[in-house]
């Protein structure tokens, strides 16, 4: 049990703290504020919410590690030997009517994509906004997973045929998150070459699963007599 005498003195020490503070009330607000402030300024540096992005250059390494989610609209492509990018008029966070022209090539990530694919693309994303996951950064273009009216734009083209997938790049082969969406990508195209839609098409009728077991278990019973309306047995009864 604390003495009387260490009490006391602990008691006289808050009671000259808070006289303290009473009487520079507003050194302590403008400490508190000073640092709200730069809290703010750290956090504005780091989301960079008035930057409008035109080059790969441009995109902070920390956006793509944090995997963040930009936005913008499709004003064209750029059509480069096994690449096809698109060009966003990115759209910064604040401010965004008052940016300047230009666009930031966009690879959508994972695929490569066919001529009917490029097609398909001019047709449903010219002048539409999309949402763009910042994944690899390249030389020519940043890669991203592309959403279109929160689509999945590389899922879609996979699942019609209009697209393969890529190899893995280098930088995401440690990303569980991207290796797990990779997978993904990997079914729908197995899907889409098992359904022979798009660039899997070989000009044969597609059979699914219960196409082939129906045909297994027709060759497997006797044949039907039209005449009689009965099964026929394979050998006469008697010889």
């Amino acid at each position: 049990m604390a003495s009387p005498k260490i009490h006391t003195e602990r008691q006289h020490w808050l009671d000259e703290l808070a006289s303290t503070l009473e009487k520079n009330t507003l050194g302590v607000k403008i400490g508190i504020y000073s640092i709200g402030i730069v809290g703010c300024c750290y956090a504005i540096r780091s989301v960079r919410p008035f930057s409008k992005f035109q080059t790969p250059k441009d995109v902070p390494k920390s956006f793509f590690d944090c995997k963040m989610k930009l936005t913008g609209r499709v004003v064209g492509f750029r059509y480069l030997p096994g690449e096809t990018h698109l060009l966003v008029d990115h759209r910064p966070v604040l401010f965004a009517r008052f940016r300047s022209p230009g666009a930031l090539p966009v690879q959508i990530g994972g695929v490569n994509i066919s001529s009917n694919g490029v097609s398909w693309l001019q047709t449903i994303l010219k002048d539409e906004n999309v949402d763009f996951k910042l994944t690899e950064p390249r030389k020519e273009a940043v890669s991203c997973i592309v959403y279109y009216k929160n689509e999945d734009v590389a899922k879609q083209l996979l699942s019609i045929g209009f697209a393969s997938v890529a190899p893995l790049g280098e930088s995401l082969l440690h990303d569980k998150e991207f290796l797990a969406y990779y997978k993904q990508l990997l079914n729908l195209e197995s899907k889409a070459e098992k359904r022979k839609v798009g660039m899997w098409w070989d000009g044969k009728p597609y059979s699914s699963w219960a196409d082939y077991v129906f045909k297994k278990l027709k060759r497997a019973l006797p044949p039907f007599s039209k005449k009689t309306g009965v099964l026929r047995s394979v050998k006469a009864s008697g010889s």
